[in-house]
């Protein structure tokens, strides 16, 4: 999920061929309610914006693990691990 739209996540997908739906909040309203929507500093330059974070929901729709600040690298095999967990 992110603040981008919906045609910006389809070019997203088509890119990567993903197989997987990404939301679209454009409103920022669900940001706000998960707490991604934060002040982040870069280069002493502080601006607000969503902070790399993994929510992983079970199939009764249960928050089963939360992880906030993650990097992209590596971390996908990381949360594949917790899903097939679940």
């Amino acid at each position: 999920m992110s603040k981008d739209d919906c045609q910006s996540h389809q070019a997203f997908i088509k890119k990567y061929d993903l197989q997987v739906v990404l939301l679209a909040d454009t409103s920022g309203e669900l940001c706000d309610a998960y707490g991604v929507w934060q002040e982040k500093e870069k280069n002493s330059i502080k601006k607000m914006g969503i902070v790399r974070s993994i929510f992983i929901i079970d199939k009764h729709g249960k928050l089963v693990d939360v992880e906030y600040a993650v990097t992209a690298e590596g971390h996908a095999q990381e949360v594949l691990d917790k899903i097939k967990q679940v």
